[in-house]
C-alpha cells in the first residue's frame, strides 16, 4: 500500500514493511540542521501548533540555511519562516514545479535541495527565495519520489522508492544511478527503496528496506553489514548518527531505539522498549530525539534513559523533529503540521 498523500509513506511488500519517514537527524541534510553545534536548547513545556496555509498538512523534513531561515518540507510544498519557527510561508516556486517535499539537504554552500513526490528535485541557490526544477536523468523511467536527500561532500544523494540510491556531481542539475552495494529485492526484481541517508564525518549510512548499507566514499559504492540483533530488517523506520554511534527507531515487533557502534553489524537496545519510534533527531550536543505516536523523548546518554519532552501533540506519527536556531524544538506530524515547543 502506497500512500502518495502523505510525505511519510507506508510501504508494504512480501519481502518488508517499511515506513517512509523524513530522518530527523543533525548529520542527515533531512533534518539537517548546521548551525546545531551553536545552538542551546530551549526547551518548554507545552507543544503548540503553527499555523500552516492547511492544518492537514504533513510535514516530513526540516532544515536550518545558513542565514538562520528555517524551511520545511510538507505536502503542499517547502515552506519557510523567518522568525525561528513561529510563522510559516510558502516558498516561491513556478505553479508547475509545486509538489508534495519529501525530503531536504543542503550542502557546504548553503544550497538547498527538496526531494519531491514526483520527477525531478527542487533547488534553491539563494536561501530558499527562488527555486529551480532539475530532473536530468530523473525522468519518466526513472525514480520518482525521492524519500532521502543528502549532501555527502560534493556528492548528493537522492534516496528513492524502488530505484535505490542516485547522486548528482554538480549540485543537482543531473543525475545518476549509484547502486554498487544497493540490493535488489529478490520478490519483485526491483532495486529497493531508500527511505534515510545520514553521515557523520567518515561513512554514510542508507535505510532501505532490506536493512542498512554503508559508503566509506561518498555514496559511490555501499557495503552490507551483519545487522546481528534486528530480527527483521524491514522493520527499521528511523536512522539517525552521533559521532559514531548510529541508531535506529523500530515501529513493528522489535520496537523501539537500538544502538551500534560498528557501522550496523551488532546492534543492542538502547530504550523506549514497546514504541514505534518513527523519528530521530541527534543534535551536534550529542543528545538524541525520538518521536512516536503523540510523543517526543529525549537521551544525553546514548539510549540509556530517555525522559518524555512536553505535552500536547496530537495523537499520530511524529515525522521530523529539529532545532529552531534560539533553541526551541520543532515536531512534523502526520496530517497535523508543525508544533513548536514553547
Amino acid at each position: 500500500m502506497l500512500k502518495t498523500s502523505f510525505l511519510c509513506l507506508a510501504f508494504i511488500s512480501i519481502s518488508a514493511t517499511l515506513v517512509f519517514c523524513s530522518n530527523a537527524d543533525s548529520s542527515s541534510v533531512n533534518t539537517e540542521n548546521t548551525e546545531s553545534a551553536l545552538i542551546t536548547e530551549n526547551l518548554g513545556t507545552q507543544w503548540t501548533p503553527v499555523a500552516l496555509n492547511d492544518k492537514d498538512e504533513t510535514v516530513s523534513a526540516f532544515v536550518t540555511t545558513k542565514k538562520g531561515r528555517l524551511v520545511a518540507g510538507t505536502s503542499a510544498g517547502p515552506y519557510i519562516s523567518d522568525d525561528k519557527g513561529n510563522t510559516w510561508k510558502p516558498a516561491n516556486i513556478n505553479p508547475d514545479d509545486k509538489a508534495a517535499v519529501f525530503s531536504l539537504a543542503m550542502d557546504a554552500s548553503g544550497t538547498i535541495y527538496a526531494g519531491l513526490s514526483r520527477y525531478g528535485v527542487l533547488v534553491s541557490e539563494d536561501n530558499g527565495d527562488s527555486w529551480k526544477l532539475y530532473s536530468e536523468g530523473l525522468n519518466k523511467g526513472g525514480p520518482r519520489s525521492s524519500y532521502a536527500m543528502l549532501a555527502a561532500g560534493n556528492n548528493i544523494l537522492k534516496g528513492t522508492m524502488e530505484s535505490g540510491v542516485y547522486l548528482s556531481d554538480n549540485k543537482g542539475k543531473s543525475w545518476q544511478p549509484s547502486n554498487n552495494g544497493i540490493p535488489l529485492d529478490l520478490i519483485t526484481s526491483k532495486m529497493v527503496s531508500v527511505s534515510q541517508l545520514v553521515q557523520n564525518d567518515k561513512t554514510v549510512y542508507a535505510l532501505t528496506d532490506l536493512g542498512v548499507r554503508y559508503s566509506t566514499d561518498k555514496g559511490k559504492t555501499w557495503n552490507k553489514p551483519a545487522h546481528n540483533g534486528i530480527v527483521r530488517l524491514g522493520y527499521m523506520q528511523s536512522l539517525a548518527v552521533s559521532k559514531n554511534n548510529l541508531f535506529t527507531g523500530i515501529g513493528t515487533a522489535q520496537k523501539g531505539v537500538f544502538l551500534s557502534t560498528d557501522n550496523g553489524n551488532n546492534w543492542k537496545a538502547a530504550g523506549l522498549e514497546g514504541k514505534a519510534v518513527t523519528a530521530l533527531f541527534a543534535a551536534a550536543n550529542g543528545v538524541l530525539y525520538a518521536g512516536a505516536e503523540g510523543e517526543i523523548f529525549r537521551s544525553a546518554d546514548n539510549g540509556k534513559s530517555w525522559t518524555a519532552i512536553g505535552t500536547g501533540l496530537p495523537k499520530k506519527p511524529v515525522y521530523a523533529i529539529a532545532l529552531a536556531p534560539d533553541g526551541k524544538l520543532l515536531a512534523g506530524i502526520n496530517r497535523t503540521g508543525i508544533y513548536l515547543l514553547k
